[in-house]
């Protein structure tokens, strides 16, 4: 498709060539000659109906937002437009360690190296490349929501890093410490086990199916799954019927950071889990590196030399002295 301003473009040079030619075409008599102009015209009114077509839906777009009273949905739709239609194909089009992509351990380790004062963002958020596997040393991506883009992308493709895992571990275990009632019906334990059952792993010594419909997993909220899996995961049941073997992984309740058979089981595991990308992206990354304001002040110069800091002017720099 055609971008909007070049449409308008091609709409005003065809109206300006059918005002200056249609007098002329009214007046060709040999059949020859009208159909060259009429393979002329008909491209010049194809230019047109694009414009009117686009036209119709700016319209329909306008009457559909007027019957959305709230802003909020407003800008949730305006920015889900712009996502739809800008921001996601540009990120789409940029090719992971190539154009953009996260820094791996020995790129953050001579990052630091280089300067200890580097901006933690770099660290955790994709940054620009400007090869192949060569990261940019200083620049970062300006407009936020490439930044968003191209960081959920970086990170499906190239997976949690170890120290990635180890913050989803911290927050997991103090989550889990900080929550009440039976270890296995607690919030983070739940969401943990789905996890390891979405990503095709099982729990060491599970409810066993016969003793009744036992609830692994269920009102798991952000990061997890809402429906509950009676007894056993969905994905978890197809890999028994296949007969495929699966990684064992203990119980959040016994999970310990100084294992390393443990950790590397699960890092494996959770590795390029999408829901466990997302959840650390959402809970770790984003509001720590994302940081943003809820207002913005903006001003021209116009309002600079108004009442806004001094109440009485008499000019501004660079006025010359007879004017004053």
């Amino acid at each position: 498709k055609q971008s909007q301003a070049r449409i308008g473009l091609r709409c005003a040079m065809s109206l300006s060539w059918m005002e200056h030619n249609l007098p002329r075409l009214e007046k060709i008599n040999s059949i020859n000659e009208f159909r060259v102009e009429e393979e002329k015209l008909l491209h010049h009114l194809n230019c047109l109906a694009e414009e009117v077509f686009f036209l119709e839906q700016l319209l329909l777009a306008a009457k559909i937002m007027a019957k959305v009273e709230s802003t909020l949905h407003k800008k949730m739709l305006n920015l889900c437009h712009s996502w739809l239609r800008t921001f996601l194909p540009h990120c789409l089009s940029k090719i992971n360690r190539v154009s953009f992509g996260l820094l791996n351990s020995d790129d953050c380790q001579k990052a630091l190296a280089d300067d200890p004062n580097v901006p933690r963002s770099r660290l955790k958020l994709a940054v620009p490349f400007v090869g192949k596997d060569v990261p940019s040393k200083s620049s970062e991506f300006a407009h936020p929501d490439v930044i968003i883009g191209m960081t959920v992308l970086a990170y499906r493709y190239s997976g949690l890093r170890r120290n990635d895992f180890n913050d989803v571990i911290d927050l997991m275990t103090q989550q889990f410490s900080q929550e009440i009632g039976p270890p296995r019906d607690r919030d983070s334990s739940r969401r943990y086990e789905c996890w390891v059952l979405e990503a095709g792993g099982k729990i060491r010594q599970p409810e066993k199916i016969g003793d009744g419909p036992k609830s692994v997993v269920s009102g798991l909220g952000e990061g997890g799954v809402a429906s509950k899996v009676p007894g056993i995961g969905v994905r978890e049941s197809v890999l028994v019927a296949a007969g495929e073997s699966r990684v064992e992984v203990v119980q959040l309740k016994f999970l310990q950071k100084s294992d390393e058979e443990q950790m590397g089981k699960l890092f494996e595991l959770f590795r390029y889990e999408p829901t466990v990308l997302h959840y650390y992206l959402q809970k770790v990354v984003f509001p720590t590196y994302m940081r943003s304001q809820n207002q913005k002040l903006s001003a021209s110069g116009q309002t600079v030399g108004g009442d806004m800091i001094v109440s009485r002017r008499v000019g501004f720099s660079g006025t010359p002295s007879d004017l004053l």
